[in-house]
Order: structure tokens, then C-alpha cells, then sequence
């Protein structure tokens, strides 16, 4: 079985949008990337407001991502293999 996970290497910024309902916290590991690249697991490590839009909680930030350490890599490559190797 091939694994196509993919783990981000250095540190990144990703300016994203985020909505009301949408709740990301410090230290919460995602899969994050651009449309035309592949997803990588990141952890957030920091989270900066580049402005926020008027009328609404809706807001444009820059994620700060760190890669995961050894032991978060190992948790997420265990729970792909116990969900059969799908992503």
C-alpha cells in the first residue's frame, strides 16, 4: 500500500479566509494548501487578522504552520492505515 500523505517541511504562511463558523485554533493540525498543490499537514502555530470584513465575524488571516513533530506524523499515518489507506 502507498501512502499519499504529504507533511509540510518548514515553516509557511497561508493567508486564508475564514467564516463565521469556521473555528481554527493554535496547535490544531490540518491539511492545508493551495488548489493546484497538494495538501500538506501542518500545525498552526500562529494566526495573524489581515482584516476583517464589515457586517459579519468574517475575517482574512495568515496562518503561521510549523511542520508536526515525529510522534504527530505517526498519529496521522496510523489513522490512514486504520481507515484503510483513504484519504
Amino acid at each position: 500500500m502507498e501512502l499519499s500523505l504529504n507533511f509540510l517541511d518548514k515553516e509557511e504562511k497561508f493567508p486564508i479566509s475564514i467564516y463565521d463558523s469556521d473555528e481554527i485554533k493554535i496547535g490544531e493540525i490540518l491539511e492545508l494548501g493551495y488548489e493546484d498543490e497538494k495538501k500538506k499537514w501542518v500545525k498552526i502555530s500562529k494566526m495573524e487578522i489581515l482584516k476583517s470584513l464589515p457586517g459579519t465575524n468574517d475575517k482574512v488571516v495568515e496562518l503561521t504552520c510549523s511542520p508536526l513533530s515525529i510522534e504527530e506524523r505517526r498519529m496521522i499515518i496510523e489513522a490512514y492505515l486504520k481507515r484503510g489507506g483513504k484519504e
